[in-house]
């Protein structure tokens, strides 16, 4: 039995019991009143992706109607939920990103049969440096540093060297700031 009077009872076999998942029937003028507060909120406390706020927020409203909190203190309930779980889909997003760098990185390592003789978690610890820049501009630096030169990094994004040497100086310009914070 829970000792949390925010979560209804588990019957032996893990399942909660019909009755306690009975909806109070004010859900609807609690999402009309919060909704938009709620992915306010959530948007300050986690600087995420629009996808990711939504995401959450329904995961909180789900919660509420699954969990049936208390209703004085309803609001700072479900920020604290959707807050966590936009925390939660933030990080895996940011871990996919980095996943996706690394897989940029050999792909075109194989492609051309080069190597660069980076550790892959010394290369996993650098994207999460690169993390604030332009994905764009990340998979730019990341085939420079893996030894591409300006041309062949420019025939691969269909741009000119000239563009694709502005975009890897303005991404090692912002990498630079970070070092420096």
């Amino acid at each position: 039995m829970s000792s949390n009077p925010h979560e209804p009872p588990i019957s032996r076999r893990g399942s909660t019991p019909p009755d306690e998942f009975r909806p109070l029937g004010d859900e609807d003028r609690l999402f009309d009143a919060h909704a938009d507060k709620l992915r306010r909120v959530v948007g300050a406390a986690v600087r995420t992706s629009h996808a990711n706020t939504e995401d959450a927020c329904s995961y909180a409203w789900l919660q509420l109607l699954r969990r049936q909190p208390q209703r004085d203190s309803v609001f700072g309930w479900l920020a604290t939920v959707a807050t966590r779980e936009a925390w939660r889909l933030h990080a895996r997003s940011v871990r996919d990103a980095h996943s996706d760098d690394l897989t940029v990185l050999l792909d075109a390592q194989a492609d051309t049969g080069r190597r660069a003789g980076v550790d892959r978690d010394e290369l996993l610890d650098t994207l999460a440096l690169l993390d604030g820049l332009h994905p764009r501009r990340r998979e730019m630096l990341l085939l420079k540093l893996a030894g591409f030169t300006t041309e062949e990094i420019a025939a691969r994004h269909a741009i000119t060297p000239a563009r694709a040497g502005a975009l890897i100086y303005k991404a090692r310009l912002q990498l630079a700031r970070r070092r420096l914070d």
